[in-house]
């Protein structure tokens, strides 16, 4: 799996898988809107990630080599409409899909100083690179 989410209300752990196909098949699963566009993850992996929402208890995770508990699974995908994620939740028994695009809106509008620094410093990289290209090559 990506990675695992911790709740701060509860405590409960939930593995954690990224899809975001920004441009697979002609930008055909940008957008989340149906479980049918799960249908072409068809690796082991990905069935069992599916399976643990259903089926949490059957499976033992380890997380840095720690056995834990976890109480599902939640799925998060570039952008996904309200529908398209009550229809997922509904047909796979995840606890949750979350979307790319909107964790990243709240970043913004929290002004989230950890996301400041992290774009502000891509930015820098980017404008040095940028003056590294633009230079002549003698």
């Amino acid at each position: 799996m990506d990675f695992a989410f911790q709740s701060k209300q509860d405590g409960n752990i939930f593995i954690g898988e990224l899809k975001c196909e920004l441009e697979y098949e002609n930008y055909k699963y940008l957008t989340l809107t149906s479980p049918s566009q799960l249908d072409h993850h068809n690796k082991e992996a990905f069935k069992r990630f599916l399976d643990i929402g259903k089926n949490n208890d059957q499976y033992k995770v380890t997380i840095n080599n720690k056995i834990v508990s976890v109480s599902g699974a939640i799925l998060v995908w570039g952008s996904i409409t309200p529908e398209g994620r009550r229809n997922i939740i509904n047909y796979t028994g995840l606890a949750d899909v979350l979307s790319l695009e909107q964790i990243i809106n709240d970043l913004i509008n929290w002004n989230n100083q950890d996301y400041i620094d992290f774009n502000q410093q891509r930015e820098t990289w980017c404008q040095e690179l940028f003056i590294i290209l633009g230079r002549k090559v003698h």
